[in-house]
């Protein structure tokens, strides 16, 4: 067995195979980590309501809450079209 890993050939396709397992694990564990980020994400509609409290109480001006309220706005129309 040691003699046959003594090859280049066969260091290059184990070190391949070590290469591809760890690669497998890696999308593995980015694809589990977007999952769970997309669940921890709120609704646009809770978002802009967010905004709206600050406005309120005057820790953002009507001029951001205008720019805030477009850009949440399209996410309120991609959603609801999503649904």
């Amino acid at each position: 067995m040691s003699d046959l890993l003594a090859t280049p050939t066969a260091q290059s396709v184990f070190g391949l195979l070590i290469l591809s397992v760890l690669i497998a694990i890696g999308i593995w564990l980015v694809s589990r980590f977007r999952d769970s980020s997309d669940e921890d994400r709120e609704p646009a509609s809770e978002v802009l309501s967010n905004f709206e409290e600050m406005l309120r109480e005057g820790d953002i001006s009507p001029a951001e809450f205008r720019t805030i309220e477009a850009v949440v706005g399209d996410k309120l129309n991609s959603e609801a079209k999503d649904s």
